[in-house]
């Protein structure tokens, strides 16, 4: 005769029966180990690299309501990893969004964050809060669409290159909101080869079919340069900050201020 199921091994599933998938950040040694061992015997997953999974929940040894969120931030939303031993005392999920370390949400809607857990939504498709969302236009309103439904590599699906891969438009905004959520890698800034060796691992699934070495020529010799194009993808200030230092600062000034609107506001930044 079979016994009642196991309800504890089935915690943290979605709902269409999948494992919720995790990320550990800034969580080290013993305690690792242990909400590595509490989240996979109650049904979940670790995964290394939660760009390339639209439900992961990244968790940080932080308290909730712990950390202040930047003026400029892409990131999503990060929990501690309380929300894992809660749940398991619990014998239920919780809120997810009560677990938050953030003090203030990126999401319109916090509390969404549990239906990403469970599968339902994912972070790209939820609604950013006004005060952190970019101005964009029409044509980086389709773009923004196309960025979060890059869940495959691009060019690996239906289509074969030919010599070395082209970039398109989506991979040059991917490039900047990369460099822009992380401008720094190991010391190493973006306009360094090593930043991209190190960020290999960590590519958002739009960028992997560049090697490292392509991807740092690219941002420096085509991104950068032209960043006035890209005022609508990303917030005046991320764009100034990366923008290269004297003695190019007048030539970068030049470019981005050819939009009249910004014009004023990038003289102000760099005064």
């Amino acid at each position: 005769m079979t016994g009642p199921p196991n309800v504890g091994a089935l915690l943290f599933r979605r709902l269409d029966g999948k494992p919720a998938e995790f990320h550990l950040e800034r969580v080290f040694g013993a305690e690792r180990s242990r909400v590595t061992q509490l989240v996979t015997r109650h049904g979940g997953v670790l995964v290394n690299n939660p760009a390339r999974h639209p439900h992961a929940v990244v968790l940080t040894g932080a308290a909730p309501g712990s950390e202040q969120r930047p003026p400029i931030s892409y990131r999503s939303d990060t929990f501690s990893t309380q929300f894992v031993d809660e749940c398991a005392s619990a014998g239920r999920l919780l809120d997810l969004s009560r677990f938050r370390a953030q003090t203030e949400s990126l999401y319109a809607h916090p509390s969404e964050a549990s239906a990403v857990l469970l599968g339902e939504r994912a972070w790209p498709e939820l609604q950013l809060d006004a005060r952190f969302a970019p101005v964009v236009s029409d044509e980086d309103e389709q773009l923004a669409a196309e960025l979060a439904a890059a869940d495959a590599p691009l060019g690996r699906a239906g289509s074969v290159w030919k010599g070395r891969a082209h970039f398109t438009r989506l991979q040059d905004v991917s490039i900047l909101r990369l460099v822009a959520a992380r401008p720094c890698s190991g010391g190493s800034p973006p306009t360094a080869p090593r930043y991209w060796q190190l960020m290999a691992p960590r590519l958002p699934a739009a960028l992997t079919d560049h090697p490292p070495l392509s991807l740092w020529t690219r941002f420096v010799k085509r991104v950068v340069p032209c960043l006035a194009e890209f005022r609508g993808a990303l917030p005046l200030p991320a764009l100034v900050a990366m923008a290269p230092a004297e003695p190019g600062r007048a030539a970068s000034e030049a470019r981005l201020a050819r939009a009249p609107s910004v014009s004023y506001r990038l003289r102000a930044s760099w005064s």
